[in-house]
């Protein structure tokens, strides 16, 4: 009985101390080619007691099976699939800011059709160089409206890469900033 209630206590700790991954997404469209599809960009914060675990982003592109003739998914798929090499842009009226990273990729996110493949990278602490650089993509994106660009190279053949693009409303900024907050600011890692 002692021992319930301890570990009845012990979970209600974790749980008092753990944050939600706090997630925004916004509608867009991607070019492959002569292909165009609808576009979903996800980005997420996870800093509990205010320090930043993780921040990651990803895009849906649904139907990437269709796309093979001009672009396979395939070889950029699961943990052993070769990075996406990957440039993500941001503007919003003068202010610019651009980060260069390898992406990993998965089919079904978020519960989503299999069709779909997820580009996607989490930064943490640990990631030194590019943990600020995406803070600063995504700080532009936070000032108003603007848009951001994220271009997958295509790794298999000397094809058309693979751009979407995602236009933020200013409303949107506002929404990208207040949801991915604690993860914006540059803070110290112990």
């Amino acid at each position: 009985m002692l021992a319930r209630a301890v570990l009845a206590l012990a979970l209600l700790a974790a749980s008092a101390q753990a944050q939600p991954v706090r997630d925004v997404a916004f509608e867009g469209r991607a070019q492959v080619g002569r292909f165009e599809r609808p576009a979903r960009l996800h980005v997420g914060c996870y800093a509990p007691r205010g320090r930043i675990n993780n921040l990651n982003i990803e895009f849906d592109l649904p139907d990437a099976i269709a796309l093979a003739p001009v672009f396979d998914v395939i070889p950029f798929e699961g943990p052993d699939g070769a990075g996406a090499p990957s440039l993500l842009q941001a503007e919003a009226g003068d202010v610019k800011a651009e980060m260069r990273f390898h992406a990993g990729g998965w089919f079904g996110s978020r519960g989503g059709p299999a069709s779909t493949f997820t580009f996607g990278r989490a930064f943490t602490p640990q990631d030194r160089g590019a943990l600020p650089r995406l803070q600063a993509v995504l700080q532009v994106l936070g000032t108003g409206a603007g848009r951001l660009t994220w271009t997958v190279q295509n790794g298999v053949r000397q094809e058309a890469p693979v751009v979407a693009s995602f236009e933020l409303a200013e409303e949107d900024g506002v929404r990208l900033r207040r949801q991915v907050q604690p993860c914006l600011e540059r803070r110290a890692q112990p």
